[in-house]
């Protein structure tokens, strides 16, 4: 039952389900309206025979009271099929045509003065059956029995023409109901589907898009507005989050210049017990003012005018001279045999922080070797770093790009980095159009693919 559940559950969407709901509940009640339609067709209809029978038996059977005679009164009409009269033997004494000479149309006999009415099949239509009535009557010659037969044959054939009407009309009643709720539904949740390609399409860059708005005021437009107002709301609070980190950075940078400063006058003339003991504060000092850097330009969304502003970059130039001056650990060495050329418009700061950070972290859990590609694929530049590192968890492969996180199993402050290197290199892929994913590299380790336009594109 689960399995079919997962299969049908992407085809179950609001739109089907209140048109499938549509369905059915209206199938029941026209099944049931129809069913009942028909039931009351046919009761309606023998009720009127046996209306019908019971008065021509009644008129018959006060004429023969008056004296008239039997003979007179047994002529057929429309509506009435059978009139037999028998005499207090049981002896038919006068019969209408159509069933002279054949034996009495029914066993029934009325007790006194009661009245007998069913339903039976007569000798003269073995098909449809007749509703019979009998009573008794008083003559000048003795008493009679009066039986008044009505076919059923009209009401079963009205019957069974209602009965086909409603067979072949609810299908296509429900066929119209489904395809008017089917149509009206969509037009109804087509905002929706608008607002949900654009809520898709915002980003934590780009915050300032809306959701459109339906000029009608009912529940979608008032969603839609409660929504934009929220993303205004959220607008404002990320932006207040930005300015105060770069506010905190940009006012951190200067103190802690002039702290670097100092620590450095000091070591210059300290002792060399004191000097060790100084040289570990400027390295901590510098670690504050890089952490300062990241935050700034982190907070700044690492802008640099737009496209239109950047100029055409070399790629493969910005990688050979990031992997020439990068300072490998000892044991890591790098591999650049696959960098081709590749260019893209971009700043070639950003480029190169992008670039350096990413030979940083490969530095970082490489076991002792890293090897950088580039190439051109159609209109994007295809940049490659991979180390044979113990990889990343299939799991946190997306949450590596964001701030202050570090999968290292110490997270030593010296070997660990901030946490900052990964969160820069998407900002500055995101803030030149492209993208970049963690994956596994062969046949160990990991590997971090950048794609970005390419200069033509």
């Amino acid at each position: 039952m689960s399995i079919i559940r997962r299969l049908y559950r992407p085809l179950l969407t609001v739109r089907v389900r209140i048109t499938l709901a549509t369905t059915i509940v209206a199938g029941f009640a026209m099944a049931g309206g129809g069913i009942g339609l028909v039931a009351f067709h046919r009761h309606a209809l023998t009720d009127n025979v046996n209306a019908t029978v019971r008065l021509r038996a009644d008129d018959v059977a006060a004429q023969l009271a008056a004296g008239a005679a039997p003979e007179s009164l047994t002529a057929s009409d429309d509506e009435i099929a059978v009139v037999q009269i028998l005499d207090g033997a049981g002896a038919i004494v006068a019969a209408s045509p159509n069933i002279r000479g054949e034996p009495p149309a029914t066993a029934l006999r009325p007790n006194g003065s009661q009245r007998v009415l069913r339903s039976e099949h007569l000798a003269i239509d073995e098909d449809d059956a007749f509703r019979v009535s009998a009573r008794t009557a008083a003559g000048p010659a003795g008493p009679y029995v009066v039986i008044v037969a009505g076919s059923l044959e009209d009401v079963n054939e009205s019957t069974g023409e209602l009965a086909s009407i409603v067979k072949w009309g609810v299908p296509l009643l429900l066929a119209f109901i489904a395809g008017v709720t089917w149509v009206a539904v969509g037009r109804a949740l087509s905002p929706m589907e608008g607002m949900r390609r654009e809520a898709a399409a915002i980003t934590d860059r780009d915050l300032g898009r809306r959701l459109p708005e339906p000029h009608v005021d009912d529940e979608v437009g008032r969603l839609a507005r409660t929504l934009n107002a929220m993303l205004d709301r959220l607008q404002a609070a990320y932006a207040a989050q930005e300015r105060f980190v770069a506010d905190a950075a940009h006012e951190l940078r200067s103190p802690l210049a002039s702290l670097k400063t100092q620590i450095e006058v000091a070591a210059s003339v300290a002792e060399a017990d004191e000097r060790e003991t100084l040289d570990g504060l400027l390295a901590e000092t510098e670690r504050l003012h890089r952490l300062a850097d990241d935050l700034l330009l982190l907070a700044r969304g690492a802008d640099g005018g737009g496209s239109e502003a950047w100029p055409v970059l070399d790629l493969d130039d910005i990688v050979l001279e990031e992997v020439r001056r990068f300072p490998w650990r000892t044991g890591v060495s790098a591999g650049v045999a696959n960098v081709s050329a590749a260019a893209v418009r971009g700043d070639a700061s950003q480029l190169a922080r992008l670039i350096r950070n990413l030979l940083a972290n490969a530095n970082r859990h490489a076991d002792g070797q890293v090897h950088v590609t580039l190439s051109e694929h159609g209109p994007r530049a295809v940049l490659t770093v991979e180390d044979d590192g113990d990889g990343i968890p299939e799991g946190e492969r997306e949450r590596v790009f964001e701030r202050f996180t570090r999968l290292d199993a110490g997270r030593g402050r010296d070997g660990g980095g901030s946490g900052l290197g990964l969160a820069i290199v998407r900002a500055i892929v995101t803030a030149h159009g492209g993208s970049v994913i963690a994956g596994d590299a062969l046949p160990k380790g990991a590997s971090f693919r950048v794609e970005l336009p390419g200069a033509s594109g």
